[in-house]
């Protein structure tokens, strides 16, 4: 049987792993948005490397604010209110993400 501790203790690691793994992909959009071009599936054309990068450096900024999101929630999880949103939230950005890939 699970307990209040345990599935506290389950929630901390999947929030920080979620955090850590954002902050991973984050890290690799930056190495794009600093010149890199290693594993891309493709070329970029000459004269759009700049925005390449721009478009890289923006979504570095969104990545990063993202992988803070699951560790900062943390605290609204206890409350039962604020549960419902999380989830529901949560539901939009997976649904989100999915549709993007």
């Amino acid at each position: 049987m699970v307990t209040g501790i345990d599935e506290r203790r389950l929630l901390t690691r999947v929030s920080v792993a979620a955090g850590i793994w954002g902050l991973c992909y984050a890290a690799y959009r930056g190495y794009y948005a600093a010149g890199g071009t290693a594993f891309l599936p493709g070329v970029i054309r000459r004269g759009s490397e700049g925005q390449f990068q721009l478009i890289n450096l923006a979504a570095v900024v969104v990545l990063a604010v993202a992988a803070v999101l699951p560790v900062a929630a943390l605290p609204l999880w206890a409350r039962r209110w604020s549960r419902r949103v999380l989830l529901a939230l949560c539901w939009v950005v997976a649904v989100g993400c999915c549709m993007h890939a």
